[in-house]
């Protein structure tokens, strides 16, 4: 596995764009998403297999002022549990840390157990909620644990 910064690879732009689209009751617009791939600080993860890069999965973030935010993490379904998340979010950080930003805030859905498990190990802390935040589908809504890492 290797991990880039997302600019340097804008020929995968689609296909992780494809990859967004699928944990997605309502998905971004391309043009929305191609602007969190190419900030400064977004990520995403490859492997070559049989001499074909193969997309493992992103992490889109970027900085405002003197703090970060994590738009998405996702990684591919055959990568899922083998650590590319937990990798890109350390790069992230080691990244940030060589920027002086010291704070990193996210969102992630309430019953995302794994998630909510990947960024605690990691040192981020609930600090708030948002109430039926995420559109899911049959016109049902789901909250939104508001996180936040300090360093």
């Amino acid at each position: 596995m290797k991990i880039y910064h997302a600019r340097q690879k804008p020929e995968l732009l689609e296909e992780a764009y494809r990859l967004f689209c699928e944990h997605r009751y309502r998905a971004w617009q391309l043009a929305t998403f191609k602007s969190a791939f190419m900030a400064d600080v977004s990520l995403i993860s490859i492997d070559v297999v049989d001499t074909k890069t193969q997309l493992c999965g992103y992490l889109l973030a970027r900085i405002s002022l003197d703090e970060a935010e994590i738009d998405d993490i996702s990684v591919c379904k055959q990568y899922r549990r083998l650590g590319y998340a937990s990798s890109l979010l350390s790069e992230l950080i080691s990244t940030l840390e060589t920027k002086q930003i010291k704070r990193i805030l996210l969102e992630v859905n309430s019953n995302n157990s794994h998630a909510i498990s990947l960024y605690q190990r990691f040192g981020f802390r609930q600090i708030g909620m948002r109430k039926n935040y995420y559109d899911v589908q049959d016109n049902q809504k789901e909250d939104a644990l508001v996180m936040l890492r300090e360093s």
